[in-house]
């Protein structure tokens, strides 16, 4: 099995965000989420 090392995104978020500013402004409406650790 090959292994990646995982690179940061540059979010602005981190481990002890809350999800109410995550996803602030944004419509999910309609939307299917996967939900993964990083």
């Amino acid at each position: 099995m090959s292994e990646r090392v995982q690179q940061k995104i540059g979010s602005g978020f981190g481990a002890k965000s809350e999800p109410e500013a995550v996803l602030a402004g944004m419509d999910l409406a309609g939307k299917v989420v996967v939900v993964t650790g990083g």
